[in-house]
């Protein structure tokens, strides 16, 4: 329950941030608003990874630990962005990196979202 309390708090905060930066008319709408408000409260990067029709991002600070935020991106392989831009927006849970003494990473795993290959299955089946 603390954890939730305080989730929803930080939520409150960074819409607050985004509602600064971008208008409170735009966030009500825009959720990529509300991302990029994390980002500058947070004072990290998205940096994303597409691999097997799957994509997965991580806001990243720098440092990253006790490493350069650079170190991580060469050695995983990965590009400046989150996958909401590339198209990927179904959520599909969250995957744990570990990058040696730079810590453990926190990656949200996206798959592309079809809402014409759902349209489809759902008219082969009437």
């Amino acid at each position: 329950m603390k954890n939730k309390v305080l989730k929803d708090a930080k939520r409150a905060v960074i819409k607050d941030a985004a509602a600064q930066l971008y208008g409170k008319a735009v966030v009500k709408e825009d959720d990529e608003k509300i991302v990029l408000a994390e980002s500058k409260v947070n004072g990290c990067d998205f940096f994303r990874k597409v691999q097997d029709g799957e994509c997965a991002d991580a806001c990243l600070s720098d440092p990253q630990g006790i490493c350069p935020r650079g170190l991580i991106v060469k050695g995983g392989g990965l590009d400046s962005g989150d996958c909401k831009s590339l198209g990927y927006t179904v959520a599909d849970g969250s995957v744990k990196q570990q990058a040696g003494p730079c810590g453990t990473l926190t990656f949200n795993k996206y798959k592309q979202g079809s809402v014409i290959g759902s349209d489809v299955e759902e008219m082969m089946y009437v």
